[in-house]
């Protein structure tokens, strides 16, 4: 596989920055997202002007409010555009971080039967080298598992994101609401030589507190990224609770928007500014300006930074 970035750089689609290099983050969003998946004949097809205009819309309404530096979490197969995501930061001055990484088993026919190493030399290729011909490099891993738990072909998929983030140093974000699923893919990741601190567990708001503490103990980063659609009351005192644990460095927050939708009837409504203007100033009149800051920079800049590889004898 490709050597990886040095350890400690957040790799965005403009190039890398240093952990401090940005003021306030989101941790999990979706630009673009197309739910057809890549054997739909329409998958794809849509006007991108429009695409362009909704974006930067939204885009330029939470840079108002101060944020600099957006993770998308749209992955090979529903819809990713690594030249778009460029485009899209260019134009607003948010810093993005691009996923590779496969939706549940949603291969494009080219890679339908290719095996977990051939998996993860193309994810470790996309971290390292870049996608494609673009040479825009992914910054993380998205991995997903069906709700009831993964089927034998995510377990191939999961097994090369474990690969090529072990290669790498990249950190693994996990679609998995179910906290008891989440273990199993992460007992999958770690025979693969996976860290736990690695993970960023997605939807962790749809198990409970004591589940999410669990994991957290266990090193894994907890992503309520529901923000604005979940009850505020409840993410605050998810939030108290793994604070007063111990485990304030293992916690990030988001609103997991979808900012265009390919079909449009598949669009779910997110407010992607109300985490900055209504949710973080609850944060900080409950725990302090510290931990609001905590929650939207330094756990991200922790938990999506380039971390030491392997030395391999």
């Amino acid at each position: 596989m490709q050597p990886s970035e040095p350890a400690g750089v957040i790799q965005t689609v403009t190039g890398p920055i240093a952990p401090d290099g940005f003021a306030s983050a989101l941790a999990h969003e979706h630009l673009f997202v197309d739910f057809l998946g890549p054997d739909d004949p329409a998958h794809g097809r849509v006007d991108w002007d429009d695409v362009r205009a909704g974006c930067l819309g939204r885009l330029a309404e939470v840079r108002r409010d101060g944020v600099d530096l957006l993770v998308d979490c749209t992955t090979i197969g529903i819809g990713r555009d690594e030249r778009f995501l460029l485009d899209m930061s260019r134009a607003s001055g948010i810093r993005i971080v691009c996923a590779t990484g496969i939706y549940k088993s949603m291969r494009p026919a080219e890679l339908r039967d290719a095996s977990p190493e051939a998996l993860a030399e193309l994810f470790a290729r996309e971290l390292t080298a870049g996608i494609g011909e673009s040479g825009v490099r992914a910054g993380f891993i998205k991995l997903a598992t069906t709700e009831t738990g993964p089927t034998q072909d995510e377990t191939v998929v999961h097994r090369a994101g474990a690969m090529a983030a072990v290669a790498t140093g990249a950190a693994v974000v996990l679609h998995s609401p179910q906290a008891d699923v989440a273990a199993t893919v992460l007992r999958t990741l770690e025979r693969e030589g996976f860290d736990p601190s690695r993970l960023v567990w997605a939807h962790a708001q749809g198990s409970t507190p004591e589940e999410n503490l669990a994991l957290a103990t266990h090193g894994v980063t907890v992503s309520l990224d529901a923000i604005g659609t979940s009850d505020d009351e409840d993410m605050l005192t998810r939030i108290e609770r793994l604070v007063d644990a111990g485990f304030r460095d293992r916690v990030v927050v988001s609103s997991d928007s979808s900012m265009v939708v390919h079909p449009a009837r598949l669009a779910y409504e997110r407010n992607i500014t109300y985490l900055h203007r209504i949710f973080a100033p609850k944060v900080a009149a409950r725990l302090g300006t510290e931990v609001r800051q905590i929650l939207t920079r330094d756990n991200v800049a922790r938990a999506f930074a380039r971390s030491p590889t392997p030395v391999r004898g």
